[in-house]
């Protein structure tokens, strides 16, 4: 059961993109509806309506957008249903629609099964899912550290803090004694602290739509959900350090069953994605230069071969100096798809800091670039286990890890 309006909008043509499978992307310009057949279609879609039972309470709302006419069909939240079609609307040859209860599923509509039409009823018998016991889950299949740490972030008392796994999930009212003995967790909870909600509540995900950056089309893209202490926290406290705008969540009451969460980008690092895609495109030209220039290297392959010796001795030679070092950093840099042009930037890094302890503002002032983007570069050297936290001197300090030792 639906707690906010529904709109549907007429006029608009909707396609699918072949190559993502994103499915109902809406086309624009929209294909819009002429100013002389407005009345005609909001009396059509008065007859479609009224085939709907029992009766829905809906607004048709006219606007303009690419110059051209639409109607928005904006259902209002009812509490009488399961809505379902009529016979009259199936044996009408210009409709054809199959009686029965229809539910939305991701994109597609569809009938319900047994238990999704099960699940439909409870809804409209003032049912509130997020308080309901979960069909599996148990105290077991909820993370005490999870929990926890939402106690500390919530700044709870100390007492409640040190409680046992069951006594704090009592006192959180995060489960209920089941009719069949032994406790199970509510669906909330499962949300919550469970490792993978998903694993209990069919179809739990979340969805991001986002404007595209550079056109007017909206994208979106699905997760897996996060448990609260898998990473929201610290994603959000990432994004306070960065100077992003703040999290929008909504809705802004204890009544509706489900979180939006709106977070807008952050114009810096939209540019610098920006940039990056150019340097891309830049490094596609200057690999098709080289391909084109295949033919004269093929021809000097018998000069290269008769080198390759020394060549060899000389990357064993390297090895053992200072260079080896940053050898095994290009590795690791290598294997979670760092692009070339990063490791440049990290190689000089290294060059002036390799004995030093250093800290974002640092890398920098060294590459002359922001501290988003100096963030970035940070963040691939650790996602590449290159450098190590130093202990002792503050937060944000790292030095580099000697990879050399870690081989032996």
């Amino acid at each position: 059961m639906n707690r906010e309006i529904g709109l549907i909008f007429v006029g608009v043509e909707e396609v699918n993109d072949q190559e993502t499978g994103e499915k109902a992307i809406p086309l624009r310009p929209i294909s819009g509806i002429k100013a002389s057949l407005i009345e005609k279609t909001e009396n059509e879609l008065k007859s479609l309506l009224a085939n709907v039972h029992p009766k829905i309470t809906y607004q048709l709302i006219q606007g303009t957008i690419d110059d051209r006419n639409y109607i928005v069909i904006a259902v209002e939240p009812g509490a009488d249903g399961p809505y379902e079609t009529s016979q009259k609307a199936e044996k009408d040859k210009k409709i054809r629609l199959k009686a029965g209860r229809y539910i939305r599923v991701k994109r597609d509509t569809r009938f319900p099964n047994k238990r999704e039409e099960f699940e439909l009823l409870k809804k409209f018998a003032d049912f509130h899912f997020s308080s309901e016991l979960n069909e599996t889950a148990t105290l077991d299949d909820l993370n005490y550290e999870y929990m926890k740490e939402y106690l500390i972030a919530t700044n709870a008392k100390p007492d409640i803090r040190a409680m046992s796994k069951l006594e704090m999930a009592q006192a959180m009212n995060l489960i209920s004694e089941s009719e069949y003995g032994g406790y199970r967790a509510k669906n909330f909870a499962v949300l919550m602290f469970a490792d993978k909600p998903q694993d209990y509540i069919p179809y739990a995900r979340v969805e991001v739509i986002r404007e595209a950056i550079g056109t007017d089309k909206m994208v979106s893209q699905v997760f897996e959900i996060e448990s609260y202490g898998s990473g929201i926290r610290r994603a959000k406290n990432a994004m306070e350090t960065n100077h992003s705008p703040a999290l929008l969540f909504e809705p802004s009451n204890e009544t509706d069953d489900y979180t939006m969460v709106t977070a807008y980008i952050n114009e810096e690092f939209a540019r610098i994605h920006e940039e990056e895609k150019t340097d891309i495109v830049v490094e596609v030209k200057e690999n098709n230069k080289k391909i084109a220039g295949a033919g004269q290297k093929l021809a000097d392959d018998s000069h290269k071969i008769a080198d390759k010796g020394q060549k060899l001795a000389d990357v064993n030679e390297e090895k053992t100096s200072e260079g080896a070092m940053f050898y095994y950093y290009q590795e690791k840099l290598e294997v979670f798809g760092v692009n070339e042009k990063r490791i440049k930037m990290i190689k000089t890094i290294y060059d002036i800091e390799k004995s030093k302890d250093f800290r974002r503002a640092d890398i920098a002032d060294i590459l002359e670039c922001s501290i988003a983007k100096a963030t970035y570069i940070m963040s691939d050297m650790k996602k590449a286990e290159i450098i190590e936290k130093v202990v002792g001197k503050g937060n944000g300090w790292y030095r580099f890890i000697d990879c050399l030792e870690e081989k032996k």
